[in-house]
């Protein structure tokens, strides 16, 4: 007796990082899926065809196909993005460092013209030790494009 099937199959195959949705509008997470048929015999996959990337918001489930060409350039993105777990710790950190740089605004410690140059120095001499430079690059691009979004959902 010969066991077949065949059925459709996702998975995650990479961390994106956080950007902004097209459909929600909100800066979150996306992952990038590999969603294909597949062929089994005796439960093992054979064949496996009709592949898809999807990118994916972890919000609103909306889903992006990527271009099978990009893929490779799209995994290599992925290589300057921190594992989820430091970037949120820099994240936070960085919105501390945020509200800190007001309060040296407010004292004249700093010109307000420069608080984006400060933040960036202070938020790089504070983590250069935990992460590579590139990855520092990545939080802190992300945390200003966050903050001088002005196209935030309602």
């Amino acid at each position: 007796m010969i066991i077949a099937g065949w059925g459709k199959k996702g998975k995650e195959i990479a961390y994106y990082g956080m950007m902004k949705c097209p459909a929600c509008r909100n800066h979150c997470d996306h992952r990038l899926y590999e969603y294909s048929n597949r062929v089994t015999l005796y439960f093992v996959p054979v064949a496996k065809f009709n592949v898809k990337h999807v990118l994916v918001c972890d919000i609103c489930d909306a889903g992006r196909e990527m271009d099978p060409k990009k893929k490779d350039e799209v995994m290599q993105h992925t290589l300057n993005i921190p594992e989820q777990g430091h970037f949120y710790h820099l994240w936070i950190e960085l919105k501390l460092m945020y509200h800190q740089t007001f309060d040296d605004i407010a004292q004249e410690r700093i010109h307000p013209s420069a608080i984006f140059e400060h933040l960036e120095s202070t938020f790089k001499r504070s983590y250069n030790h935990l992460l590579p430079e590139r990855q520092l690059d990545y939080v802190y691009s992300r945390f200003v494009l966050f903050v001088t979004d002005d196209d935030l959902p309602k």
